[in-house]
């Protein structure tokens, strides 16, 4: 029986505004076991950096395979891509995981979020295209996708990863860092220009994440899209070609000029949030520790992953 992850959160008294605590012991650690989707499902959808529709089937797998991408547009054996750290591969304002064979899947950090919502940890996901798709800019369509579809457990525990001592990693003003914790907690800060600091503190769990996080869209300034737009479409490997009001929340003149607007005032941290989140999955487990993050980006939280894991005596599989 699958462990309910849908109670609401309760926020915590005596702690800093913004914090979250989830008192439902819902964390999704070593107590719990490991899950797949009942059935298969598909979605299709435009690229946010390529432009280029592309279709994506969601199918069950076998506890300990974990998740996996498998190109569909290629021949032979050699198209599948695991969801693991050590495949990432450098490319701007996205998460790309590669294999040895140069098969590569660009975007992947809101299907890797919506697993973790819903407490997906083996997945087979083939894709007909290079790129996931953006949908709506949050991982909304794809949790209520995979929750349509059904989840079963498959009878084996989680892995988790324990954080035994701290690892950080810094880069100019960024930095991303590791720290024991009994249970996970993330605490965010980005400073957005005249926006001003952006903080997101708490205990995150998949209740707190489907209640606080999901819903949250990409976002970014008018004048920060359209350049690299035009001169994307010049460059072998585009980006933000599908980039619009339709997939992201376009700030400009000091605010949101998309007509639906906001959800929650601060959107943009709860958004770097979910990419985080989506990226933290590339672990391979559940994490049993507290990341905390200054001016978030991917390749900081590409960064700070490798980081830990070069660090051998600071952490362990439970």
């Amino acid at each position: 029986m699958r462990r309910d992850i849908t109670k609401l959160p309760s926020v915590s008294q005596g702690k800093p505004a913004g914090f979250y605590q989830d008192n439902s012991n819902s964390f999704l650690l070593e107590d719990s076991l490991q899950n797949s989707i009942a059935q298969t499902v598909s979605f299709r959808g435009k690229g946010m950096h390529s432009g280029r529709e592309a279709i994506v089937h969601l199918k069950p797998a076998a506890a300990g395979l974990g998740i996996r991408f498998r190109r569909l547009d290629g021949n032979g054996p050699d198209n599948w891509v695991p969801a693991l750290w050590d495949r990432v591969v450098r490319y701007p304002a996205c998460t790309c995981i590669a294999n040895e064979h140069g098969v590569s899947v660009r975007t992947v950090e809101h299907l890797m979020a919506a697993c973790y919502a819903t407490g997906i940890d083996n997945l087979d996901v083939e894709i007909e295209g290079e790129e996931v798709p953006i949908l709506d800019g949050s991982a909304q369509p794809i949790v209520d996708l995979i929750e349509s579809a059904g989840i079963v457990d498959l009878g084996e525990k989680r892995r988790v990863l324990e954080i035994l001592k701290p690892v950080s990693y810094e880069n100019e003003h960024r930095k991303f860092s590791f720290e024991p914790y009994d249970g996970f907690a993330v605490d965010i800060n980005i400073y957005p220009g005249e926006y001003g600091h952006m903080p997101w503190t708490g205990d995150m769990t998949p209740a707190v994440f489907k209640q606080e996080i999901i819903g949250a869209k990409a976002w970014g300034r008018l004048k920060d899209i359209w350049l690299p737009k035009i001169v994307g479409n010049f460059l072998k490997n585009p980006i933000l070609r599908g980039a619009g009001l339709n997939t992201a929340v376009v700030y400009a003149f000091g605010r949101p000029i998309n007509p639906s607007g906001l959800l929650h005032a601060n959107d943009m941290v709860r958004h770097k949030v979910l990419d985080i989140i989506g990226d933290l999955q590339l672990v391979g487990g559940d994490i049993r520790g507290k990341i905390t993050c200054h001016s978030s980006a991917h390749v900081t939280n590409h960064a700070g992953m490798a980081a830990l894991f070069k660090t051998a005596d600071a952490w362990r599989w439970q």
